[in-house]
């Protein structure tokens, strides 16, 4: 037990107690009920490959929910059906590190030190968008709305670009949310657009990286995706270079130069960017779940060319 309370983090409370401990200072919180939090648990570690950080479970009250602890400013950008994230203003009671029972809070995974302390808000949010997924599809079909509908605001209009002229007064520089999606969706796949910048946003999530590093890392993971028999499976630094250029234009990475001689470039993701990517995640998916109608559009592709 003394190992155990050396390697706790000052915040979990000694043995026998349990104290509210306030989120955003030393992680985000994403809360849940207890009935969804332990399917998003069954998928975390078998599906999706990803070991899950500590989660508090307080089962007691009308409403019981689970707790898993995430990076800080996770709960700014956080969005996952079934769930809500606590950053600053929010409390949560930790229990000791041995209370791993009921009553009170306590930890439904318990924090070790052979496994992270925090769970990837990346992978966590796919759990949470394949559970809900797999919750949507248990419906019937007249109970079933079009998931990304269901996600948007049912009677709001967005202000878009007015492209009418003077004379027109009728209102329409508001679109319907059907409008928005479609336009909002053209600006996701644009900033995603390029052959290589997948690859580098992929590459840089794993954190900074000096060109070199950059480089290797790329053409070490780079495989045939089928779709195009003229894809580049070697990337040139000139490629790279034009990529790092606009991704950097448009705010998606960072460039620092070290300081000291030499002086190498250090790139990293923007915390936009970093949003990208796990917005991304639940997109990546559906060719998984889709993997018949994808070889064949695959297929029919290349014979088209």
């Amino acid at each position: 037990m003394n190992g155990l309370r050396q390697w706790l983090p000052a915040w979990i409370p000694p043995r026998g107690k349990r104290e509210a401990i306030a989120t955003g200072l030393w992680w985000d919180a994403i809360r849940t009920s207890a009935e969804i939090g332990y399917q998003v648990l069954g998928i975390l570690r078998p599906q999706i490959r990803c070991t899950p950080g500590a989660v508090i479970a307080d089962l007691e009250g009308r409403e019981p929910h689970l707790y898993f602890l995430v990076r800080r400013s996770t709960a700014d950008h956080w969005s996952a059906p079934g769930s809500r994230a606590l950053g600053k203003g929010w409390f949560v009671v930790v229990p000791s590190p041995s209370h791993t029972a009921p009553p009170g809070p306590y930890w439904a995974v318990p924090p070790c030190p052979d496994e992270p302390l925090l769970t990837s808000p990346r992978f966590l949010l796919l759990a949470f968008h394949l559970v809900g997924m797999e919750r949507q599809s248990s419906r019937t079909p007249r109970q079933q709305p079009l998931a990304w509908k269901a996600q948007m605001p049912r009677s709001e209009h967005h202000r878009l670009p007015a492209t009418h002229s003077a004379e027109d007064t009728s209102g329409a520089d508001e679109a319907p949310r059907d409008h928005v999606f479609i336009l909002n969706l053209r600006h996701a796949l644009h900033m995603i657009n390029g052959e290589w910048i997948p690859d580098v946003l992929v590459a840089l999530a794993e954190g900074p990286k000096q060109y070199t590093g950059l480089l290797g890392t790329i053409r070490e993971k780079t495989h045939e995706d089928g779709w195009s028999e003229t894809r580049h499976l070697y990337l040139q630094e000139s490629v790279l270079n034009r990529t790092l250029r606009r991704l950097e234009r448009e705010e998606l990475i960072e460039r620092h130069r070290e300081p000291t001689f030499p002086y190498r470039a250090r790139y990293q993701l923007t915390s936009a960017a970093d949003e990208l990517l796990t917005a991304l995640t639940p997109l990546a998916e559906w060719p998984k779940q889709h993997a018949d109608l994808v070889n064949r559009a695959r297929q029919a592709g290349l014979k088209g060319q």
